[in-house]
């Protein structure tokens, strides 16, 4: 009956909390930011028989994650989806919805209590995660936890398929399987006799997509990581502060406005710490710190520029952490064992902190009026570039999502994510080498222009401002 009990409350949870996602996908199915964008010209263009390509006839890898491009593009040929967009995100939901599962499996492993197992459910559930669904992030996250599963219940030939599957998802993927070999070697556990088969099967998958990008792109990696590379040598993005800032930002800016919940939230932050510190830590423990210490060791190293998906994983460390920080102070306190009726407390305090201190702000990417109106913007210049320019010309700009995926025209990239070049010239400062080597016949630029921008009228002659091109804050030059 216990046994029946537990099964019939797992099914339970397991339906509220996909419920919970479901209806977040659901309503913001059709969101996007600049960036999604880029994805979706890439397979765009594949499905219309160009190649997989951003601009057509150029061969640019511009695919920080092939196997979500991999699997878009698997299901496009299969049911030939129009609406890019609402597939991205879907895929991203599915992803999401099936990382609950494995977190659940994951955390009963490791003998949590049903309170603490539930409030950390909830509250990922709950978490802005799914905002960024028209990225590689549900399906990053999905491949993290299914990853430290295989190595928990040492069911190994999984273990090294997700390993290889997880690299070529994200390269920082690495450091997850980094750290489950730091704990199969502190754990002291013995190799497998099929570890040699294992490793195999999963180097067949990493060659055959490394071998593909060599012999299609003739890179082995994507040109737009080390483009990313390139941006933190510049310093345009920012310092390491910057990041470091950025990235507490992401964990906590949704509190920052609440008046006094703000503080009672930085106040409960100090449980993380705590926990850290004196709870007896698991194998997940380890993990979850490890992989992110490594991660952000790695993008602090290189100065890599902040993109909020790129530290997702620290959403949900910060929520493990939250809650079993709590879960260990009350029960150090109070002993809830022993006193059965507090542990009900216990459940309905977590649960409520749960749900406050997780409210989400529903424009994550675009939180600021400033954002929101410069993508609304770009649906209008979009429209202006499809309708007074043609075919054959080109538009050089620094945001190339929304314009790129509704303009047919060739979209040159002053940051270098899917242009040759450009961003090692911004890594020595260099801002108009891109113009003289590539020839624009428009430069969209800001007004004022950003820091990236260079001053095109005294510097490049050959262009004049189009005066037909009427939009605040933006200015449009043309080749003479």
């Amino acid at each position: 009956m216990k046994n029946m009990n537990k099964k019939h409350f797992s099914y339970l949870l397991i339906i509220i909390l996909e419920t919970i996602v479901f209806i977040k996908f659901f309503i913001n199915r059709f969101y996007f930011f600049d960036d999604t964008l880029i994805y979706a010209r890439y397979i765009r263009n594949f499905t219309k028989g160009y190649g997989l390509v951003y601009n057509k006839g150029e061969l640019f890898n511009g695919l920080t994650s092939p196997l979500f491009t991999y699997i878009n593009l698997l299901i496009n040929s299969i049911f030939e989806i129009k609406d890019q967009i609402l597939l991205n995100n879907s895929i991203g939901y599915v992803f999401i919805a099936l990382s609950m599962i494995v977190i659940y499996k994951i955390l009963e492993k490791i003998n949590l209590s049903k309170v603490i197992i539930s409030s950390i459910l909830i509250l990922y559930s709950l978490s802005n995660i799914y905002l960024f669904l028209g990225m590689e992030t549900g399906l990053y996250l999905f491949l993290i936890f299914l990853l430290f599963y295989s190595f928990l219940i040492e069911k190994y030939l999984l273990y090294f398929i997700v390993s290889a599957l997880l690299l070529i998802t994200r390269t920082e993927g690495v450091f997850f399987i980094i750290s489950t070999l730091v704990l199969f070697f502190y754990e002291k556990r013995s190799l497998h006799k099929n570890f040699i088969p294992y490793i195999l099967i999963s180097s067949f998958i990493v060659i055959g997509h490394y071998g593909f990008n060599f012999l299609y792109y003739g890179n082995v990696l994507p040109d737009s990581s080390k483009a990313k590379v390139y941006h933190g040598l510049s310093k345009f993005w920012g310092n390491r502060y910057d990041f470091v800032n950025g990235t507490l930002d992401l964990i906590t800016y949704d509190y920052k406005s609440r008046n006094l919940f703000k503080y009672l939230y930085y106040f409960i932050l100090i449980f993380i710490p705590f926990t850290i510190i004196f709870k007896k830590k698991t194998a997940f423990d380890y993990y979850l710190i490890l992989s992110c210490v490594f991660l952000i060791s790695f993008y602090l190293y290189f100065n890599v520029p902040l993109y909020n998906w790129y530290v997702t994983p620290l959403i949900f460390t910060k929520i493990y952490f939250l809650v079993t920080g709590i879960a260990f102070f009350i029960n150090f306190i109070i002993r809830p064992k022993e006193n059965k009726w507090m542990l009900t407390l216990v459940g309905v305090i977590i649960a409520m902190l749960s749900f406050t201190l997780n409210y989400n702000n529903k424009f994550i990417n675009s939180h600021h009026p400033g954002a929101m109106q410069r993508e609304r913007d770009y649906f209008k210049i979009a429209a202006w570039i499809q309708n007074n320019t043609k075919e054959n010309e080109s538009i050089g700009t620094a945001e190339i999502g929304i314009i790129g995926y509704f303009t047919d025209r060739k979209i040159i990239d002053l940051c270098g994510l899917v242009s040759k070049d450009n961003a090692y010239f911004l890594s020595n400062k260099d801002l108009d080498s891109w113009i003289n080597i590539h020839k624009p016949t428009y430069i969209l630029f800001h007004e004022p222009n950003w820091e990236i921008e260079t001053d095109i009228p005294n510097k490049h002659k050959n262009y004049y401002l189009v005066k037909e091109f009427q939009f605040k804050d933006y200015k449009m030059y043309k080749l003479y």
